[in-house]
């Protein structure tokens, strides 16, 4: 037998334990959070760029995950054969998208059967869309979307994809005039021919919660076609292992406050929110005034960033913000929020300064650490 006549099967089930055992070692937290120190400063945000496409009407800043390219690279690279690559729908662990999509909250929920199968599907053309995953943590909505396109599919189902709006029970919470403009999120899939739709709510920063469960109505945009693409897809909490905290601790360092104010914990996402409060008169500014943070357990175990959303009040001296990290492997005793800044080498604030070794420098703020024991509010 010629040594590259390996047997598909085989090398498929060696594949899918691959995928099963899967663990990003690189830590992809502070790029993603510089990204996110960007982001904060753009009013106005393309909707197409190498980390994520990101719809945003208001004044809003999102991070893309990093993470989640890496983790499609990296299993991307695993498939080298196009027959191969054809027959992995013969094997269930490898058809969800979640398994394939480097974020470890969604690997575990479909792992663990924690996200549904609605199977919603639209066509358009010679284009059929379907929804096979949804999950809704009560952090984060997080569909997954596969394409079965005909000869007009000359680009990626991202690219194809000009604009997405939703309506939450008939509700369209992208309306102009609404003040619960929510943010839109797109990343990779398993291949040109999928992708992952991830949104949130504004319930921590004074707009409208959603409800545990609810009817999802996705209108996407597809270029190539005039009339949009309609799905309708039921959205249902997940329930159980659901942690929720309100510390309202806070720590003056005499520029600032940096106050902690909630952590939600689940099987799926950490979301943390915090708020940054300045002298009254003086404005919130991310390059100036602006602070990231590291999430770590009692063992110094730093969790990865996934995506994050804030806004400042009427008078522009608060910023409250919600970051969603990848889950703890399980509950902690203790959770420890380090607060950062970035350093800059020009006068502007718009480059990052970086070590000899390409990272970016920060500097930490120990007198704004806050660190908690669970045991203390469950």
């Amino acid at each position: 037998m010629s040594p590259h006549s390996i047997n598909q099967e085989d090398e498929i089930k060696r594949i899918s334990a691959q995928v099963r055992n899967l663990s990003l070692h690189k830590d992809f937290t502070e790029p993603i959070m510089s990204e996110l120190y960007i982001q904060q400063q753009k009013r106005h945000l393309v909707k197409h760029n190498h980390l994520s496409r990101i719809k945003n009407r208001h004044k809003t800043w999102l991070l893309a995950s990093l993470s989640t390219a890496a983790g499609v690279i990296l299993i991307a690279s695993l498939f080298t054969s196009s027959s191969m690559a054809a027959s992995l729908q013969q094997f269930p662990v490898l058809q969800s998208i979640f398994r394939l999509a480097g974020d470890l909250g969604l690997y575990h929920a479909a792992n663990e059967n924690l996200s549904d199968h609605p199977n919603a599907a639209a066509s358009i053309g010679d284009i059929t869309v379907t929804v096979p995953e949804v999950v809704y943590d009560g952090n984060r909505v997080s569909l997954s979307l596969i394409r079965a396109a005909g000869s007009s599919a000359s680009m990626s189902l991202r690219d194809q994809i000009s604009d997405i709006d939703i309506w939450v029970d008939d509700v369209n919470v992208q309306a102009s005039e609404s003040e619960n403009h929510i943010p839109i999120f797109s990343f990779p899939g398993a291949d040109d021919n999928s992708a992952i739709i991830e949104f949130v709510d504004l319930g921590n920063q004074g707009g409208e919660s959603f409800p545990d469960q609810f009817e999802l109505t996705l209108r996407l945009s597809m270029n190539g076609f005039k009339d949009p693409l309609s799905l309708s897809v039921p959205v249902t909490m997940t329930s159980g292992d659901h942690i929720e905290i309100e510390p309202s601790i806070s720590k003056d360092d005499g520029d600032l406050t940096f106050s902690l104010k909630k952590i939600e914990l689940t099987p799926i996402t950490t979301n943390i929110t915090t708020s940054i409060t300045l002298p009254e008169g003086v404005a919130y500014d991310a390059r100036t005034n602006g602070i990231a943070f590291d999430v770590l357990d009692e063992s110094g175990n730093k969790l990865q960033t996934l995506t994050g959303i804030g806004r400042s009040d009427a008078v522009r001296n608060t910023f409250i913000s919600d970051t969603r990290y990848q889950p703890f492997a399980e509950v902690p005793e203790k959770i420890i929020i380090r607060p950062y800044k970035y350093i800059y080498n020009d006068s502007s604030n718009t480059t990052f300064a970086k070590d000899e070794n390409g990272n970016i420098i920060v500097e930490y703020l120990p007198q704004l650490d806050i660190e908690i024991s669970l045991k203390d509010y469950l």
